[in-house]
């Protein structure tokens, strides 16, 4: 099973990490007010969170709208 690591990044840093030979993100998952954006590798990165802290990260009023 191949281990995935998350990063947080400003939206408009995004072109800079997406061609990254390790990151398997197509599509980011941005912040609502579109500043920030979560890409996925299959290799640790400079302060990579795991996917329970992604996970957490997204469902905060930040990342996801109030029902």
């Amino acid at each position: 099973m191949i281990s995935l690591h998350y990063k947080v990044y400003p939206a408009e840093d995004i072109d800079d990490h997406i061609n990254d030979p390790s990151c398997v993100t197509t599509k980011p998952r941005y912040s609502l007010d579109g500043s920030q954006a979560i890409l996925k590798f299959t290799s640790p990165v400079d302060g990579w969170i795991t996917h329970e802290e992604a996970f957490e990260l997204v469902q905060t009023p930040e990342w996801q709208e109030e029902p």
